[in-house]
């Protein structure tokens, strides 16, 4: 257990002791003290999502008054948006994992670059971007209705299996981009 949990846990939690913290500027601090505990979970309170505000409000629900404020606020906030990130993040890697051309009208590969690139800058940021993503793009783009686009993306799967080789997932979709734009252009693009 790090120190902020220490101080900032309820003691309704038997794995953590009281706290401290709080319990002492309620009690010994100043009246200022006090009204910026309240004030600060006030503000925090007003300042989040109304989803976020009863799970909140709802987690601190049996705590006692003096162990509440803004630090404690913060804290059961800062926990349900960790947790909520971690689903998210898998959400997303089954998305990506599960995702086909063929659901998006006219496969068109513009709007599945699009959505893919989103979900891939979204995985960049918790630094949560699966190792074989080279593999989950080029198995998407390579199971087209098209197969003159397959054939590139066979050989691109072709050359990471074999050769051991590996694509940065924009290179792969700034490929999957300009070749659906070539082959949209000269009339090749016959999506069924």
């Amino acid at each position: 257990m790090n120190t902020i949990d220490g101080y900032l846990l309820p003691a309704s939690d038997k794995q953590s002791p009281e706290p401290l913290f709080l319990k002492f500027f309620c009690m010994y601090g100043k009246i200022y003290h006090i009204q910026n505990l309240a004030w600060s979970e006030l503000f925090l309170e007003q300042s989040c999502a109304d989803e976020l505000r009863k799970k909140v409000l709802e987690i601190t629900m049996n705590i006692l008054e003096i162990e509440k404020g803004g630090p404690l606020y913060f804290k059961v906030m800062m926990i349900i948006i960790i947790s909520n990130t971690g689903e998210a993040i898998c959400a997303l890697t089954s998305r990506l994992s599960a995702f086909k051309v063929s659901s998006i009208q006219g496969e068109n590969i513009s709007k599945a670059v699009s959505q893919l690139r989103g979900d891939y800058f979204r995985l960049i940021i918790p630094n949560k971007v699966p190792q074989d993503i080279s593999h989950y793009l080029t198995n998407i783009f390579r199971n087209t209705s098209v197969n003159e686009f397959n054939s590139i993306f066979k050989t691109m799967k072709y050359i990471i299996v074999v050769e051991n080789r590996n694509f940065a997932p924009e290179d792969i979709l700034h490929i999957a981009g300009l070749a659906y734009k070539e082959m949209a252009e000269s009339g090749l693009w016959i999506a069924h």
